[in-house]
């Protein structure tokens, strides 16, 4: 494996001592003592008032540049939902499950769907863009969603708004969609993780928006520095229009770049950073199981657990030998032991995971439910040895298996389970960690087009809003996280036909059957979906985190007690 990559102590370390003259979060002091956990939130109490002021400092990654209509990066996305918003948004804060999937209002106030494929949104006549040159505060209107859907349409995202037929302004406030058939993810996707709203104006000056100075948005904090290797700092936006501009309280959210997980539980214990995450918002998953409780306890913090972490996925290069062979595909899912990981890293708390990952619970495959493919979901190597031997190689076999140290400690330790595990079935693997720049293009997002025959990546997976993300996207052949190219006939079709059904019950019926079908086949191969922890230190108040890649949402209405 290569030598990790990261930042110098040195960068992060200035980071830190230049970021504030308060030196710390919220009040400047950290506390310790007993732990007050609990399964939950940072609600408030109702003794509780907001107050105005102060700032947080979070575990941040380096955005994969700005400019979402050319990345998917969950950095990129974490990072944008500061600066601005959608059309729509997912329920998020105290009282609200992670993973909640019912749409409210956002830049648009109200929508309306007249029929299946007729969407008419109203926009809020109180949005505005943040006050800065050049667009200087002016009115969101409807020519601005018009010029998202110009630019989306001929981009990485241009598969979400592939059933668009037509779309326009009629009036400032009002913009239409028609459809060419039923979508049942388009208003998923207008408050999942792309579409944030960016201002025609600073494409046209700067010819994209993947530089800082472009990203202005309409968001609850205006993006004021970004320092690569370092930490990105926004302010609070004055004239934010959800509340009236009464929100957000907060007046800076700091992201500060580490070089690994160590330092980041470092900055952590010296009361640099606001809370921790196992999983979510970048850290790197710098918190693991085992140290949750201590951590706690040293900060008084509150601990939210909740399901949250989705399975790695395990993408291989089917368009050749070895693995265009559906016997070695079901040979590695025998081998890997899965269980013994979850129970001897992760006590118990997770499953071997689905396509549609274990956060969607009202969308994944029951365990009842698998059929045949059962079969698949076990560790066997005896008859794992078999397979191979089926398949013609009786002595194993070699293949690159490549994984990058951007998705952190807990994915690398993942990997390295795999190569252990997959060596008593005859598989020598070579594992290479890749810098993420790298990873991301070849092994994401180019849909096979750069793999070779015998390689094998490891992508982390995200939770989110519509099972889009995991079937479409992931396995259809246009999808845009279909790394190695997955493109099986019947897979295809049942992937386009659960976009287009509008019932729940119906739609789901035929994700059960593509995630039968996936699982059958071993398309791809997960690790377990285990629990996601949040350490909130205890001045940090009325904050829940949101699954998917929009951070910020969480701290638009939480506030710091002192």
């Amino acid at each position: 494996m290569t030598a990790a990559l990261g930042v110098s102590a040195a960068a992060t370390a200035l980071a830190l001592a230049c970021s504030s003259s308060e030196d710390k979060p919220g009040n400047g002091s950290s506390s310790s003592g007993a732990s007050s956990q609990s399964r939950g939130t940072q609600a408030a109490a109702a003794t509780d008032t907001p107050k105005r002021g102060g700032f947080v400092r979070l575990p941040g990654l380096d955005p994969t540049g700005w400019d979402y209509m050319t990345t998917n990066a969950a950095q990129t996305m974490n990072a944008l939902s500061f600066v601005s918003d959608q059309l729509l948004r997912y329920k998020a804060g105290p009282g609200i499950e992670p993973g909640d999937d019912s749409l409210v209002p956002s830049l648009a106030k109200s929508w309306e769907v007249t029929d299946p494929t007729n969407i008419i949104f109203h926009l809020d006549p109180r949005a505005r863009w943040q006050d800065k040159a050049p667009v200087n505060g002016r009115a969101v209107v409807a020519d601005d969603v018009k010029y998202l859907f110009d630019v989306g349409k001929d981009s990485l995202n241009k598969t979400q708004i592939a059933f668009v037929k037509s779309y326009g302004a009629p009036d400032p406030q009002t913009f239409k969609v028609t459809l060419t058939e039923p979508d049942a993810t388009f208003l998923a996707n207008m408050g999942g993780r792309y579409w944030y709203f960016l201002p025609k104006e600073t494409r046209e000056r700067f010819g994209d928006w993947k530089t800082a100075e472009s990203i202005i948005g309409t968001g609850p904090f205006m993006l004021d520095r970004a320092q690569s290797g370092a930490r990105y700092v926004f302010k609070r936006n004055p004239t934010y229009f959800l509340n009236d501009g009464q929100t957000p309280y907060i007046d800076q959210v700091d992201l500060v770049v580490f070089a690994d997980p160590a330092s980041v539980i470092a900055a952590y214990q010296n009361g640099d950073l606001t809370l921790l995450w196992s999983s979510l918002g970048g850290s790197q998953g710098a918190v693991s199981r085992d140290q949750v409780p201590e951590l706690a306890k040293q900060s008084r913090a509150t601990v939210d657990e909740y399901a949250g972490t989705s399975g790695d996925c395990i993408q291989m290069f089917q368009k050749a030998a070895p693995f265009n062979d559906v016997r070695v595909r079901r040979a590695i899912s025998l081998g890997i032991n899965v269980e013994a990981w979850v129970k001897g890293l992760y006590q118990g708390k997770g499953q071997r995971d689905f396509l549609v990952p274990y956060p969607m619970a009202k969308w994944r495959l029951a365990e009842n439910n698998v059929g045949p493919a059962a079969q698949w979901r076990k560790y066997d190597p005896t008859q794992a040895k078999q397979l191979l031997t089926a398949a013609g190689y009786p002595d194993g076999l070699e293949m690159k298996f490549f994984v990058t140290q951007r998705y952190g400690a807990a994915y690398l330790e993942h990997a390295n389970l795999i190569v252990s595990d997959l060596a008593k079935i005859g598989i020598r693997v070579g594992l290479e960690n890749m810098d993420y720049n790298a990873f991301l293009p070849k092994y994401v997002q180019s849909r096979g087009k750069d793999a070779k025959p015998g390689e094998v990546s490891m992508n982390s997976r995200s939770a989110f809003d519509d099972p889009q993300a995991y079937t479409f996207q992931q396995i259809h052949r246009d999808g845009t996280t279909n790394g190695m190219g997955v493109d099986d006939a019947e897979v295809n079709a049942l992937c386009e036909k659960q976009r287009t059904i509008m019932d729940f019950a119906e739609r789901k019926k035929v994700i059960d059957q593509l995630q039968q079908v996936h699982q059958d086949r071993c398309l791809q191969i997960y690790t377990p979906t285990v629990m996601s922890y949040d350490i909130v230190r205890p001045e940090l108040k009325n904050y829940r985190a949101r699954l998917g890649y929009n951070l910020g949402v969480g701290f638009v209405n939480s506030w710091l007690a002192s």
